[in-house]
């Protein structure tokens, strides 16, 4: 309630409840439709958890590219300014250095997600030496994991899936999130 009393943007009612079963699940998967602001709630839920004592930091948001600084850049400024955020862009150098320990907030998209963590294995696949090391955002030790446009990691076959499974598995909270619906089964 303080959070929300001496925020510039407020959540309706229906995001509010959102934000209560993030916080009570810890570990959840947010479906709503697009433009109904899951975006807002997942920020909102991060200030509430930091308040709360629930040490959310720090984060690391798996996004498709294109929203990396056109939602999540722009709505992480608007929503909690006071969070220290690295968009993680560029070429392979320019990514290790923005993936250093010391901001709140960690921003990348799935391709460069896979390139930056050790992946996890799946049935008989055999992992590479190289796939089994650990990378920068495993040295970061996050503590909550947020997947936007979370059916991009359906396939356990994809390495980008499997960085991801490494990620969430060693985070703490962890929230995958899409308005995009999964036809028939998981496969598709």
């Amino acid at each position: 309630a303080e959070i929300e009393a001496g925020a510039s943007r407020k959540l309706y009612d229906y995001q509010v409840a959102d934000l209560a079963f993030l916080l009570t699940n810890g570990r959840a998967l947010l479906t709503n439709e697009p433009g109904l602001g899951k975006t807002g709630v997942v920020i909102r839920t991060i200030q509430v958890m930091q308040a709360l004592g629930m040490d959310p930091f720090p984060v690391i948001i798996v996004c498709p590219n294109s929203l990396k600084k056109t939602v999540w850049e722009t709505e992480l400024a608007v929503w909690a300014p006071e969070v220290s955020v690295s968009i993680v862009d560029g070429s392979a150098a320019q990514r290790r250095k923005q993936l250093a320990p010391g901001s709140d907030v960690y921003v990348i998209n799935y391709e460069a997600l896979r390139l930056h963590s050790k992946l996890s294995g799946y049935g008989s696949q055999e992992l590479t030496s190289a796939e089994k090391m650990p990378k920068e955002i495993d040295a970061l030790g996050v503590h909550t994991a947020i997947f936007d446009e979370a059916h991009k990691v359906k396939d356990p076959h994809a390495k980008q899936t499997r960085a991801a499974w490494n990620v969430a598995h060693s985070a703490e909270y962890r929230v995958a999130m899409t308005g995009t619906p999964v036809a028939s089964h998981i496969g598709n």
